[in-house]
This record gives C-alpha cells, sequence and structure tokens, in this order.
C-alpha cells in the first residue's frame, strides 16, 4: 500500500531531496496528551501537525502510521470539510484504501495524503483534481491532519497511541503552479521528521466524575434575537456548553461524544475537548429557539448536587426568565438598565439585540419580537413548559 503514496511523493518532487522544514505532530485526546478512560470506554483522538517554519508554501502531502499496544485499530476518519478535503481522493491522492489507512494485524499503514500539486486534471486521470491550499500547517496555525476513535481495553493500565514512519513533502518557495515558470506544476520538496507526541490512555476503573457546574448556567434562558433583524437566514443561538466536573483518581472527563446525550434529536455532538475538569461539547447548529435542550453526561454520578444532566432554553424576549414572552418583559429591560432588577440581566437575558451591552436599543428589540417586526415571528405568548430539570 505504501507504494502509491511513495510514487505521489517522487512525482511531486524535482530538483532533488533537499530537506526543508521539519513537521511536528502530537496525537492528543481532550485536548492533552493523556487521557484517562474507563475500561472498554471509547477514546477519540486528533492528530495535528506544525511546521517548524514558513520557508515553504505549506503542506503537500503527509503520512504516517498508528499503532495501540491497547488493542486493535479501526480505519482513521476520512475529513469531511477544511483543508484536508485536498489531500482525500478525488481533490488529492490517498492510500487505496482510504486516507484512513489500510489496517494491518490491528494497526494503521499510511494515513494520509497529498494535495494535486502536479496540476492533474480529470481530461487525464480521475484523481487528483483539485486546487492546492496553500500556508497548511504553517508554524502557529497548526492543522488537524487527522481523526478517529479507538476502544480502550478491559483491563487497567497504562496504553499508548503511537505514530510513526512520518513522512510530508511543502510546497517550495515561489511556487505558481502557473507559467511563467518553465514548469506547469508545484515544486516540493521533501519535510524533515521533527517531534511526535505519543498519546498515553490510562484505563482506570475508579474514575467516579460528579458535574459541578456549567456555563451558561442551567436553566439559563436565552431572550435574545433567534436571527439578525431582517435576515433570517443569519441565524443565533447556543451551540456548545461548558460542563465542569469534579473527578476522583486524579481523573479526567470523559472526551468521548460517545460519553454524552442530546435531547434535541435535531443536533447532534459533533466533538468534546476536555482542558483541565472542564469539558466543552459542542454541537453541530445552534439550538432552536422555543424549546429547552438538555445535555447528559452518561459516565457521571446521576446522584451528585446537580445530576449529570444540564439543561438551556431558548425563548425569545423572555428576559426575566417567566417561561414567558410578554409585555412584562419590556419592563424587565429597563429595571436591567436602570439596575433594579430582581431577575438575572446575564447577556442571554438582556442584551436582546446581541449589540454587546444592555441599552435602551434593548426595549426596541423586545416590542420587535413580541409583534414579529424585523423578519421575526411573533413571541408574543410564547412559552417554555417547566420540566423535572428546570422548573
Amino acid at each position: 500500500m505504501k507504494r502509491t503514496l511513495v510514487l505521489a511523493l517522487a512525482i511531486c518532487l524535482t530538483g532533488g531531496m533537499a530537506q526543508a522544514a521539519d513537521l511536528n505532530v502530537t496525537v492528543t485526546a481532550g485536548g492533552g496528551s493523556s487521557i484517562d478512560v474507563a475500561p472498554g470506554g471509547t477514546v477519540d483522538y486528533v492528530i495535528t501537525a506544525e511546521l517548524s517554519d514558513n520557508l515553504n508554501e505549506g503542506l503537500a502531502l503527509v503520512g504516517f502510521d498508528l499503532a495501540f499496544d491497547g488493542g486493535d485499530l479501526a480505519q482513521a476518519d476520512t475529513p469531511a470539510a477544511g483543508n484536508m478535503l485536498q489531500f482525500v481522493s478525488p481533490q488529492g491522492i490517498n492510500n487505496p484504501a482510504g486516507f484512513g489507512g489500510t489496517v494491518i494485524s490491528g494497526d494503521l499503514a499510511q494515513v494520509g495524503g497529498g494535495q494535486n500539486t502536479i496540476n492533474n486534471d480529470i481530461t487525464n486521470a480521475p484523481f487528483p483534481i483539485g486546487t492546492p491550499i496553500l500556508g497548511i500547517a504553517w508554524p502557529s496555525a497548526a492543522e488537524i491532519v487527522a481523526t478517529g476513535s479507538l476502544t480502550a481495553p478491559a483491563v487497567e493500565g497504562a496504553y499508548t497511541l503511537t505514530l510513526s514512519s512520518l513522512f510530508a513533502n511543502v510546497i517550495m518557495q515561489g511556487e505558481t503552479g502557473n507559467p511563467p515558470q518553465p514548469h506547469n506544476f508545484w515544486k516540493t520538496e521533501a519535510a524533515g521528521v521533527g517531534t511526535i507526541g505519543n498519546l498515553s490512555i490510562n484505563v482506570v476503573d475508579d474514575v467516579v466524575c460528579t458535574l459541578v457546574g456549567t456555563t451558561p448556567p442551567p436553566c439559563s434562558i436565552d431572550a435574545r434575537f433567534p436571527h439578525e433583524a431582517n435576515n433570517a437566514g443569519a441565524v443565533f443561538g447556543w451551540d456548545s456548553i461548558d460542563l465542569d466536573f469534579t473527578c476522583t483518581s486524579s481523573g479526567v472527563p470523559s472526551a468521548s461524544t460517545a460519553d454524552y446525550t442530546l435531547s434535541d434529536p435535531g443536533l447532534n455532538i459533533i466533538s468534546v475537548t476536555v482542558v483541565g475538569s472542564t469539558a466543552t461539547v459542542q454541537f453541530d447548529a445552534a439550538i432552536a429557539p422555543g424549546q429547552w435542550t438538555c445535555v447528559t453526561a452518561d459516565f457521571a454520578d446521576p446522584a451528585g448536587p446537580m445530576g449529570n444532566k444540564a439543561c438551556l432554553g431558548y425563548l425569545p424576549a423572555d428576559v426575566d426568565g417567566s417561561l414567558t414572552s410578554d409585555p412584562s418583559d419590556i419592563i424587565a429591560v429597563i429595571d436591567c438598565i436602570n439596575g433594579t432588577a430582581v431577575h438575572s440581566c446575564e447577556p442571554w437575558n438582556a442584551d436582546v439585540d446581541r449589540g454587546g451591552t444592555t441599552d435602551p436599543s434593548d426595549i426596541i428589540a423586545v416590542i420587535d419580537l413580541l409583534n414579529g417586526a424585523s423578519q421575526f415571528a411573533s413571541w408574543f405568548g410564547a412559552n417554555l413548559p417547566a420540566t423535572a430539570d428546570c422548573p
């Protein structure tokens, strides 16, 4: 399998094998190089690459192997968006088994691919046919080059996801891919292998995490514009939540999307990033107005002081958090402006027009929402139901 990418490498190289910048690569999970996980748990890993200098036009080709001493690996993910799409056939060129590599005896060989630096078009061959993107993986602009997931072993212990056999090309400085250069392609040169940071996975059976706080706080209600005034296509709304935990045995919250559940069937969790004891749960879209959306940390102790669930509401114009949008919310904004409110005046309550401050323009914003002006639906009399989670 390796022969295909090596051939692509040879085609892209011209004028010698001078070594350019080094490529530094790290394997992380939950934002760190080490993660604690329960036996049989899922670990979502991220592989990030960064060049040591920008005396080039960015990454042209990258490939590597992966091995896990705790069990077999499945194929890595195929990029679905972003710069790395140019490294995936047919835009780019990759391992015949796919960008995610070839599974050989439980290991992964040749994850990765290359850009269309030879300027091929579909009249010559079905791939690669993309247009190279420049500046990929430059310093201070590290690129996520691959993602994937693995299953932790059932036996407690310390394990490692190891990256090896790294190779890469960069596009040489001054290349345009077009005349007046005497060649109609992008010259590349080999990058050196810099630092490689592997992922440590600690399987522990006694980690207990308790939910102790969230941002926004549980049961917060977003009373702000659901979209730009006079532009219903520019949608607003919360698209993530931070969950704060305390965990025993030096453990950390789960970084696996599989360990969190959303109550909203219209949303999906696309990533979980763990920094310290905080897990940021990212959705694939904003929470829709007119409903509650709850996130459950399935791994957390449901008997904790906050349980293991946090709910957020979205009811435009409900400034006072009464679960109903009505003229009393006009007074609620005025109270927030005057500093006499007995209810919350957080930005999500009182900065109704999303202007950055709570001021008289927010009074008009509430009136517009209640009346259905400026392309808004009328929210007069709309309500959120009281629930066991947010009475």
